[in-house]
């Protein structure tokens, strides 16, 4: 008698990146407990000290958790590829593809209105199928090989080592990592200005209600080991979290594209790297210690994996995820009331074609964050900017999210576009309804509201980056064709030609054209001359009162310390300061002095004086301010401090003060 013939067996699956997987997602819903011991902390008052090591430990347990729960609770389903609702005709497709190519770099000419509409019957035509299916076919048994999650592993440690070498500063530093070393060096949650004094001002930022967390956890970690809160930002935070940039965005493409995932996460990371002239890049690795950017670059694509998850195969896990990541996208920037409200539309525009009530829930448990947010923020009367900016128009949208480089851009904002036509499954559907939304930002009127409703004019932009670029650009090689050899060298082919287009038309995150240096180790991510030049300032014996230096060296100033305070710790924020007691004027006088403009020897010694400088320092090279600070000060022999040239007061003895 015959035996019936077996089905070829499996190959055994890796168990490692379950756990991987779960120790990242327990890491959120770390945060998201963390997020919630900071609110309330923020609005009774006291101290985060305390916190330290009982939330080191419960993290370490929900990480634990997550890994363990993450194996366990996988079932059957898991392993399936998700079924297609069916491909429409070649011709069409291809044809609405060149479409949009020529509108995109015709978008000039056309105009932004034109590119959103063609945008939005790509997406359409390839989501209308979905309109018509209402069951699920069984899928194929498929996996991922284990040797393609240790290569992305490498990958993902690669980059983490990479942004560790990467030193690109920047001045919103003076702000977030300032708050952070404040909560190192006192404890207290504060919602007024920690730049210019110790919290005695209106905060200068304007940034609405300082609901975001990830700073006191950099500067509450930073008290508990004994290290600086710049430390811990820049020497600990920037592997960890760029090396998870890499690994969520393999997640996604596991569970997008699992048969060719590998050929797109390279490709995909390579566009990456090469996007220092769009946001796809500067809100990556380049900046990931700054909580506006770990949650484009880490927590929405790991929101946008959630929702996929669910319209394929909905679960409880999931959703304790969804409702754990909307808390932590409070906890990472106050833009939550922006961006979660798009995130959330999508989901249920998605859920509503795929009758889905998993997505719904979903949906629902995602908000519940953002809408927190959002409340507290109207209660407070806050913005998220200052409402005095006018917002983005489509154009600058435009080219802030994707570039102003031909290939990039269309290289980019295609991958947003094509990206339903890609991902395998009724998450198609999930990324298709993102899709439209950030198509939707090019239409007019439509960031006007925006900003109406939130206040979020400066920012207002980023509703166009709340989907996961580079991961859609690695998409593309995962094109279905029929044929074994023609399904293999299509798709290599188009890897290989997307690597030179990025090559040649873009700009890699460690080019010096971008105001990037490489160093020889990890290092603060500041101006390192300036560094030395505030490390051997600080070495001086200087009495109390307000230190002038370069501008640089007042940023630093400002991160590094609270006390002694910069007189003017960033420019930017001069003109919101507004207390009379300020002098702001003077400090303007002073900023003139020490970058580079003419100003009269009377006005720096009277500024000099009010603001009771006690550590005046100007640049060594700028003869001109070399002349008119001793000229002011009454002293010939200023010391060389670093690339300065500095003046100690006597404690007591003010330029301009009667002696």
């Amino acid at each position: 008698m015959t035996q019936p013939a077996l089905p070829p067996p499996q190959p055994r699956r890796s168990r490692w990146p379950d756990l991987v997987d779960g120790v990242i997602d327990g890491g959120v819903v770390a945060f998201a407990v963390w997020t919630l011991v900071y609110e309330v902390v923020l609005a009774r008052g006291g101290s985060l000290w305390w916190a330290g090591w009982p939330w080191l430990v419960l993290a370490a347990a929900l990480a634990a958790g997550g890994a363990v729960t993450a194996h366990r609770l996988r079932t059957p389903d898991d392993d399936e590829e998700p079924p297609e609702p069916g491909r429409h005709r070649l011709p069409l497709t291809i044809g609405l593809v060149v479409a949009l190519a020529v509108v995109i770099l015709l978008r000039a000419a056309v105009g932004y209105t034109v590119l959103a509409l063609v945008s939005a019957v790509v997406i359409v035509v390839h989501l209308a199928p979905w309109l018509r299916r209402r069951a699920h076919a069984a899928g194929r048994p498929l996996d991922v090989p284990g040797w393609q999650h240790g290569i992305a592993a490498l990958v993902s440690l690669g980059l983490g080592a990479l942004a560790s070498f990467i030193n690109h500063p920047n001045a919103d530093d003076v702000f977030y990592v300032n708050r952070a070393t404040w909560i190192a060096q006192h404890g207290t949650v504060l919602q007024r200005d920690t730049m210019f004094g110790p919290g005695r001002l209106a905060s200068a930022d304007r940034g609405g209600l300082e609901t975001p967390s990830i700073e006191a956890l950099q500067g509450v970690l930073a008290h508990t080991f004994g290290v600086t809160a710049p430390t811990v930002a820049y020497l600990v935070c920037v592997p960890v979290l760029s090396a998870l940039v890499g690994w969520i965005g393999w997640r996604l493409l596991r569970e997008w594209a699992p048969r060719r995932a590998l050929l797109a996460f390279v490709t995909g990371v390579v566009f990456l790297l090469a996007s220092a002239q769009s946001m796809v890049g500067r809100f990556s690795i380049d900046r990931i210690w700054q909580g506006k950017v770990i949650a484009v670059a880490v927590l929405l694509p790991l929101i946008w994996l959630c929702l996929s998850k669910l319209a394929n195969r909905p679960r409880l896990r999931e959703l304790a995820l969804l409702l754990a990541a909307g808390i932590a996208l409070v906890g990472l920037t106050t833009t939550s009331a922006l961006v979660g409200p798009v995130v959330v539309g999508a989901a249920l525009v998605a859920a509503a074609v795929l009758r889905s009530k998993g997505l719904l829930l979903g949906a629902v448990c995602l908000a519940v964050g953002p809408a927190g947010n959002a409340l507290a923020q109207k209660m407070t009367s806050a913005a998220i900017g200052d409402p005095s900016v006018v917002p983005a128009t489509p154009a600058e949208t435009f080219v802030i999210a994707f570039g102003v480089v031909g290939v990039m851009a269309l290289i980019g904002y295609g991958a947003a576009v094509l990206g339903v036509t890609l991902v395998r499954g009724p998450a198609a559907v999930v990324i298709g309804c993102g899709a439209l939304a950030t198509a939707a930002t090019l239409l007019p009127g439509i960031l006007d509201a925006a900003d109406a409703v939130t206040g979020a004019g400066p920012v207002v932009w980023r509703l166009a980056i709340t989907l996961p670029v580079w991961v859609l650009v690695g998409l593309l090689v995962t094109v279905p064709l029929p044929g074994r050899v023609v399904g293999l060298v299509v798709p290599v082919a188009t890897a290989v030609a997307l690597v030179v287009a990025v090559t040649l038309g873009g700009r890699w995150l460690w080019s010096s054209a971008a105001g990037v240096d490489l160093t020889a180790r990890p290092v603060w991510k500041v101006d390192q001359q300036a560094l030395t030049d505030v490390r051997a300032a600080e070495r001086l014996s200087v009495p109390p009162g307000l230190w002038l230096l370069p501008p640089q060296q007042m940023e630093i100033l400002a991160i590094s310390k609270v006390g002694p305070f910069a007189v003017v710790p960033r420019d930017f924020y001069l003109p919101n300061v507004t207390d009379p007691a300020v002098h702001v004027d003077e400090r303007h006088i002073l900023y003139r002095l020490v970058h580079g403009e003419v100003v009269s020897v009377p006005r720096v010694r009277d500024a000099l004086g009010l603001l009771d400088v006690s550590l005046a320092c100007v640049p060594a090279d700028d003869a001109e301010a070399v002349r008119v600070l001793i000229a002011a000060v009454g002293d010939s022999s200023l010391r060389q401090v670093g690339s300065m040239r500095c003046h100690v007061s006597r404690a007591g003895r003010r330029p301009g003060r009667a002696t």
